[in-house]
């Protein structure tokens, strides 16, 4: 196989206005005149041969390496990088491929394509990417819903990045599931890193077939600050409960406070000291003396104790509890899926203050409909945890069986 290196421009000839390329007069006479391209010899598809053009190039040299390392590929069996392909069609080639993953990691992965990515690098060749294009598409990310600075306007890239994200609809929505807004909040360095993971494991895939490196491994993401969780002191405690009840006081005037005003100045972050606060044995202890009554209280002692995640206790069936040998059987989530992990398919060995709430000496509450007429066990799942209004725990997992050992737990 053989290759040769030559210069040419885009000047036309003034009568014809064909392009004269290498015939241009221009060429070797005026100086950065032109670009440097090479061509060699290639098997097409029906056998015959042809002789593909791939640059420009700035120098001379670089074009010859080029021509040297692609002769090197074919000669070895390689294949030749595609200068046509673009950065857009390959992530939307690479998704739609993507045929192992999850519903819901396949729909993430597929907006911050279509979101993000595909607007802002999608009109680039995919072998002309490099880390500074990624970091200045990271750098839009963090200016999308900020104000910017007085008589600065936003980049052609942010605009590309605000247009997807205006025009991005959901098609199809979930039983009980209102359309909304998109989000005005800017996009967290936390959020950013995931965005950018996802296009990460994109280029990964497409070294060294199509690209020779990643341009990602030198690109710097923004400092995600961790928030570390922080246990409930009795200080604490008695401070939120004590601003809470202020704020009711301000909120409700002269009338009783409803239930969403109640639940929402609950819920307000600036109560707690930081947006992770874990539960004390106590707490938890007086969170289930609290709801000894409730219908899912034996389910809420399986979280508890047991540490499960919420798909993984929504997917348990009945038929998954060995009650007699106190062991729940975690195969499933509640969407039909498998848990997270290989490790998630599990055996877990029950307290007996799990398996008394469930067994025939419970309150039995657990074992009815939503609307409370009575069902017995049901072998698919446990359709009240699945029809009960989402618990929010605080934004804490309990996490295991020594979670409710300390004084003030149940016995």
């Amino acid at each position: 196989m053989r290759g040769s290196v030559f210069l040419r421009c885009a000047c036309r000839d003034p009568q014809s206005k064909k392009f004269l390329h290498a015939r241009c007069p221009k060429l070797g006479k005026v100086k950065g005149h032109g670009a440097w391209w090479f061509r060699f010899s290639a098997p097409g598809p029906d056998g015959k041969r042809r002789q593909p053009m791939v640059g420009p190039f700035p120098t001379k040299k670089i074009a010859q390496e080029e021509l040297t390392a692609t002769l090197a590929r074919l000669g070895g069996g390689g294949q030749v990088q595609d200068r046509a392909l673009t950065v857009g069609t390959y992530l939307t080639n690479y998704i739609d491929g993507k045929i192992d993953l999850k519903p819901r990691t396949l729909a993430t992965n597929r907006e911050a394509i279509e979101l993000y990515w595909k607007p802002a690098l999608g009109h680039l060749p995919l072998v002309g990417l490099r880390d500074h294009h990624i970091a200045e598409a990271i750098r839009a990310m963090l200016e999308i819903n900020q104000p910017s600075p007085e008589g600065e306007h936003p980049s052609e890239m942010l605009r590309r990045m605000t247009t997807a994200r205006a025009e991005s609809v959901k098609t199809s929505l979930a039983p009980g599931e209102r359309r909304t807004k998109k989000s005005t909040k800017p996009l967290s360095p936390a959020r950013v890193k995931r965005v950018f993971a996802v296009l990460t494991a994109a280029l990964n895939a497409a070294v060294p077939g199509k690209i020779n490196l990643n341009p990602c491994d030198g690109v710097v993401l923004p400092r995600a600050r961790k928030t570390r969780p922080l246990p409930w002191s009795p200080e604490q405690d008695a401070a939120f409960w004590a601003a809470r009840d202020r704020k009711l006081a301000a909120a409700s005037d002269d009338r009783r406070p409803t239930t969403v005003e109640r639940q929402r100045i609950w819920a307000d972050r600036g109560l707690r000291p930081s947006p992770v606060m874990v539960w004390l044995p106590q707490h938890t202890g007086r969170f289930l003396d609290f709801i000894e009554d409730e219908r899912l209280y034996a389910l809420f002692c399986l979280v508890a104790y047991c540490g499960l995640r919420r798909g993984e206790v929504v997917g348990l069936a009945w038929a998954d509890l060995d009650l007699d040998h106190g062991i729940a059987n975690v195969r499933e989530t509640g969407d039909g899926e498998d848990p997270k992990s290989e490790a998630g398919v599990r055996a877990l060995p029950l307290a007996p203050i799990v398996v008394a709430p469930c067994g025939p000496g419970g309150n039995g509450r657990w074992k009815t409909s939503w609307r409370g007429a009575p069902t017995g066990p049901r072998p698919a799942s446990f359709s009240p945890a699945k029809t009960a209004p989402r618990y929010r725990r605080s934004g804490c997992r309990p996490g295991s069986r020594r979670l409710l050992t300390g004084p003030g737990c149940r016995p």
